[in-house]
């Protein structure tokens, strides 16, 4: 009789460990935070396929990034995305937006206006607790005064007088790639404030860029991987193109950027590529110890893996790794592969070409007109450089320990690790069921 009743109940138990794992997975799921994007671009300049590139690479989710390009969207196209953040966000999530158009003192252009009063309205359906909002249009800055909201950051391209232009559009996707954080605290989050003074740093002329902070704390939008939280050498400011060019009826063109690294090995660069002509050859990076003698390792992308984006895009070249001698100089070589048939193939580097200003002092860039037989200093010897990130490590690489609790990624796995525990729970609880029967 006394083992029957233990049957029955270690039954019960097994029966409601289902209903258990249930609440607990439907519980997780509705504290956790997801992140929800918007992304329109009425120039079609691809700039919202490389805001998506640039947050999924950073621990977004793919399907919850919506995107919208191209000369014929409207008003209702602009608020149908609103409208579909609103159909999928809650008021633990995280949201967003990103226009780039047309502009004036009282809206946005996308083939008819939209004011800035409706935007607010359609906004204001959202149930998040945070909104980042970039906004790239002539006189966007007047936006602030409309849609400033508590747990709201807006970012503008410039002041409410002013007409838009300059590098803001790219300057976004660059800082949410890492670029951002690596200026600021480099802890392996980008925040939406992070952005805001990665784009002030880079911005020139007379766009100057406006932020209004209502949210408490660091909005936070990106969370970078751990092997990109261990930046070794950068240059990250940027303000002018530098060519690479294969040409089939002249000598190569050839560019180098010199470093100097502080960990013994190194294994992958960063470089800002712009594709502005869709390109179809393919692209090579390689490290030298000397611009004369045969590289150490390199990495070929094709060119169909650089997208045709606005200003570039942070382009990774993950080569073999090697083992370097901190305190001496290394080159980022970049050459053009040839292809038959094709009679020439530019790409451009984002660099820095300021000639009061030398921002990375252990380095220089060069330039090969004659297929890197010859080398030069870049422009005869201007302190110019191109935007570059080296990582490395050292023999005893230490740990990196990043707090992620808004981490996108991570709330999945708290919902796994619950799920482990209770099937571990029930192949003990089968376990002991069996031994019962079998003692009977």
């Amino acid at each position: 009789m006394i083992r029957k009743k233990k049957i029955i109940f270690i039954a019960i138990i097994i029966l409601t460990i289902p209903l258990g794992l249930q609440i607990i997975i439907s519980t997780t799921a509705e504290n956790q935070i997801e992140y929800w994007a918007f992304c329109i671009d009425w120039f079609g300049q691809n700039c919202t396929l490389a805001m998506k590139n640039a947050l999924v690479e950073n621990g977004w989710n793919e399907k919850h990034i919506l995107t919208m390009e191209g000369e014929e969207l409207t008003e209702d196209d602009f608020l149908s995305g609103i409208s579909w953040l609103e159909k999928h966000d809650d008021s633990n999530d995280i949201v967003l937006i990103y226009t780039c158009s047309h502009g004036s003192q009282e809206g946005l252009w996308y083939n008819n206006k939209i004011s800035y009063v409706e935007i607010n309205e359609a906004i204001n359906k959202l149930d998040s607790k945070g909104v980042a909002i970039f906004i790239t249009a002539c006189h966007s800055g007047s936006a602030i005064s409309y849609l400033k909201k508590e747990g709201r950051v807006i970012i503008t391209s410039c002041e409410s007088d002013t007409v838009s232009g300059g590098p803001f559009d790219y300057l976004v996707y660059h800082g949410i790639a890492g670029l951002a954080d690596y200026m600021a605290d480099n802890n392996g989050i980008v925040s939406a404030e992070e952005i805001y003074s990665y784009i002030d740093a880079n911005q020139y002329g007379a766009h100057i860029p406006q932020i209004q902070d209502d949210y408490h704390g660091s909005l936070n939008l990106a969370f970078l991987s751990v092997e990109n939280r261990n930046p070794d050498q950068m240059q990250i400011i940027q303000n002018e193109y530098f060519g690479c060019d294969y040409c089939s009826f002249a000598p190569y063109q050839l560019i180098a950027q010199s470093f100097i690294p502080s960990k013994t090995h190194l294994d992958k660069v960063k470089l800002i590529v712009d594709n502005y002509q869709s390109a179809k050859c393919p692209l090579t990076v390689s490290i030298k110890k000397d611009l004369y003698e045969d590289e150490l390792t390199s990495v070929t992308i094709e060119a169909d893996q650089i997208i045709n984006a606005l200003g570039g895009l942070v382009v990774e070249f993950d080569f073999e790794d090697i083992t370097v001698t901190t305190g001496e100089t290394y080159y980022i070589v970049c050459k053009v592969e040839a292809v038959e048939g094709i009679e020439w193939e530019p790409y451009h580097f984002r660099g820095d070409e300021i000639d009061d200003e030398d921002f990375y002092k252990n380095g220089k860039l060069f330039s090969s007109f004659d297929s890197g037989l010859t080398w030069d200093i870049y422009d005869d010897g201007s302190d110019y450089d191109l935007v570059f990130v080296t990582y490395g490590y050292d023999t005893n690489n230490a740990s990196f320990d990043l707090n992620d609790a808004d981490n996108p990624s991570s709330n999945s796995n708290i919902i796994l690790f619950y799920a482990v525990i209770v099937v571990i729970f029930l192949i003990g609880t089968i376990a002991i069921v069996l031994i019962v029967v079998k003692q009977r």
